[in-house]
This record gives structure tokens, C-alpha cells and sequence, in this order.
């Protein structure tokens, strides 16, 4: 009979898995970026009586659409593709609601852009909105 050797049984450690997991949980906790939830805030109307309702119609916000090619203007969401208006008409119809004598909550202007929209096209609506008074609300699409 001949001696055999006795061959050395191979083992995989794993006694440190249980740390290397571990260490990629952190990683991956500390690396994650979590999405902000986007909304708009919302008035829900109150039962009130109707003289009071119709004063609330009246208080529409205006709404800015920038496009590649053109600009509309509309008071509240049902119209929220308005008329077209030049850069000078956007200021004019803004001078007319006397946006910078109404308290914060008042002077917002909806303003919804197009994704062709250059940035100097954007940034001179903006502009023309701040110097009438007004504080511009940006609509995110998701």
C-alpha cells in the first residue's frame, strides 16, 4: 500500500464579507442622490359665498409661455396659451396689473418654457418681469 498524501482541503474565507458588504451599504448611502419632489402649490377654494368666488376669478395669475419663435401671455390656467405678445407688449400688460403695489403672494408670474428656448430669449423675459414688480414662478415639467 502506498502512502497518499492527504491533499489540503481549500477553504474560502469568509469571515470578512460580512465587513465588506457592510462598507458597501455605506458607500452606497452616502453616494445616492435622492429626487427632490417637485409640485405646485395649490389653493383648494373654500365654500364661500358667490360675490366672494367671483372676486377670487378675478385674481388670476398671469402666465408667461416662452417659445423658440414666439411669446404668449394669459391670465390663470384656462388660458394658459394666451395670446401672442411681443417683448415690449409683455411689459405693457404687466404695467397694467400694478404688479409691485400687491403684497408677495400677488405678484407671482407663471412663467413655462419651452425646451428650444435659447437662454437669452429666457433671461429677457425674466428680466422684463422683475422690473414691473413681479416674482417669477418657474413650472418644472417632469
Amino acid at each position: 500500500m502506498r502512502n497518499r498524501k492527504e491533499r489540503a482541503k481549500a477553504e474560502i474565507e469568509t469571515g470578512s464579507f460580512s465587513d465588506i458588504s457592510f462598507l458597501l451599504i455605506i458607500f452606497f448611502v452616502l453616494t445616492t442622490t435622492f429626487e427632490k419632489a417637485t409640485g405646485r402649490a395649490v389653493d383648494i377654494p373654500s365654500a364661500s359665498p358667490p360675490d366672494q368666488q367671483v372676486q377670487a376669478e378675478e385674481k388670476k395669475t398671469p402666465t408667461v409661455n416662452i417659445m423658440a419663435d414666439k411669446i404668449l401671455f394669459g391670465m390663470g390656467e384656462q388660458e394658459s396659451a394666451g395670446e401672442q405678445v411681443s417683448l415690449a407688449e409683455l411689459k405693457v400688460r404687466l404695467m397694467k396689473l400694478n404688479l409691485s403695489a400687491k403684497p408677495e403672494k400677488e405678484r407671482m408670474v407663471i412663467v413655462e418654457m419651452a425646451e428650444e428656448v435659447d437662454w437669452d430669449r429666457y433671461f429677457k423675459v425674466v428680466t422684463t418681469i422683475a422690473q414691473v414688480g413681479g416674482v417669477v414662478a418657474i413650472v418644472e415639467e417632469q
